[in-house]
């Protein structure tokens, strides 16, 4: 038995009911979707209908959208399968919920596949990787002509003994000698063990440095120091007090005297108005002490054994101050030194100072041996690395050049 028509649907009504409802004609397109019934002609907004009503799928995956029939993006206004034109906006109730998706559900892509770029990348610099030799640059085989830098890496710094050359020479027609600048030698107080350390041909004064680095190495016992210039003094009456120290020099044996200083803002130079030339400067020293402090643990006192130096000047107040009367055993001026004033407390009596000889300064002449070829050359026969034939050159009928 038939149910009566409902009287409140009007004919018209019900028209576009069956046309909202009839899903075989794809012609017919929806004006106003209002149930989740008219979005069957979209596989996109069917899928999130579907996980709207469901909320334990909302957090697997899209399905991927069909190419059989053409899709429009979905934003704010649906579009129909063949209609041109956007339909009415679609109600809240229909868009899927704005809620987070867990971490559980979510893909973590590791690696993608980028197109290489039309411009190439610039190539990145190559590492340079520095051997260390212990053999190199110690007092016995300096390194020569050294000049900072990059030159640094090759020296560990766990090294118990440096000797470094300092001393640039010019090349022919170069007037003005290119010195190695004071800051490239900073990293000598990155040092920590060293127990002797030597630096000769310096052009400049370098004592900022040095004597950071003779506080910052406890165990430090033998220091040379070498200019290339000897000091030389325009003042007439410091030249005429002051004396070089050579052979037939013998050092002041008063116990007392008043504290001088000729340098010059404690930066290890003469001052301007004596000379010009290296000065063992105490105000040099104490500096480098305070920035020591900064860096490391220090001690009351130098630990220096063995002081040898070249083309100073010198006086007393440098050793009272800073220097250890229990450690101190020998000071060596090797040559061009002046002695402007120097003297030993009673408390380093022991302490050894002497001077180079002349002859241990000047280049020994070495005469030329006569060589008799008939009678001083011998031809050997060798086989199996071992000698079979001996021969004087004379007797072996071997003439000058022709066997």
């Amino acid at each position: 038995m038939e149910n009566p028509p409902d009287p409140s649907i009007t004919p018209k009504k019900e028209h576009h009911r069956s046309m909202s409802a009839d899903t075989s004609n794809p012609t017919l397109t929806p004006t106003t979707p209002r149930r989740f019934g008219s979005l069957t002609h979209s596989p996109r907004l069917r899928d999130l209908a579907r996980r709207a009503c469901s909320p334990e799928k909302r957090s697997a995956p899209l399905s991927p959208l069909k190419r059989s029939a053409p899709v429009t993006p979905v934003g704010p206004r649906f579009w129909s399968v063949k209609s041109s034109a956007p339909t009415s906006p679609a109600p809240r109730w229909m868009l899927p919920s704005p809620r987070k998706i867990p971490e559980s559900s979510m893909t973590i892509v590791e690696s993608l596949e980028v197109p290489e770029s039309p411009t190439p990348s610039p190539r990145l610099p190559r590492r340079v990787i520095f051997s260390f030799n212990v053999n190199v640059g110690t007092p016995m085989k300096p390194l020569v002509d050294f000049r900072g830098g990059m030159s640094w890496l090759s020296l560990p710094r766990d090294k118990s003994k440096l000797g470094l050359d300092l001393f640039s020479s010019c090349a022919q027609g170069q007037e003005n000698i290119n010195c190695l600048d004071l800051m490239e030698l900073k990293p000598l107080c990155q040092f920590r063990g060293l127990r002797s350390l030597k630096l000769f041909g310096m052009m400049q004064s370098y004592q900022t440095y040095i004597w950071q680095t003779a506080w910052l190495n406890l165990g430090l016992d033998e220091l040379e120091l070498g200019m290339v210039l000897k000091p030389e003094i325009l003042s007439v009456t410091h030249g005429r007090q002051w004396s070089l120290v050579e052979e037939g020099w013998s050092m002041n044996e008063k116990q007392t005297a008043d504290p001088v200083y000729h340098g010059h803002l404690g930066d290890g130079e003469l001052h301007p108005r004596i000379g010009y030339g290296e000065y063992l400067d105490k105000h040099s020293i104490e500096k480098a002490k305070l920035l020591a402090l900064t860096m490391d643990r220090t001690s009351h006192r130098l630990t220096i054994k063995t002081l040898t130096l070249s083309g100073f000047v010198v006086d007393a107040d440098p050793f009272l101050q800073w220097f250890d009367p229990q450690r101190l055993r020998s000071i060596h001026f090797k040559g061009e030194c002046i002695d402007a004033g120097f003297w030993l407390p009673l408390a380093m009596q022991k302490v050894t100072v002497r001077c180079s000889r002349n002859i241990d300064l000047e280049p020994v002449p070495v005469g030329i041996l006569a060589l008799n070829l008939p009678r001083d050359l011998r031809v050997v026969e060798l086989k199996d690395g071992k000698k079979i034939h001996d021969v004087v050159f004379g007797d072996s009928g071997i003439v000058m050049g022709r066997p």
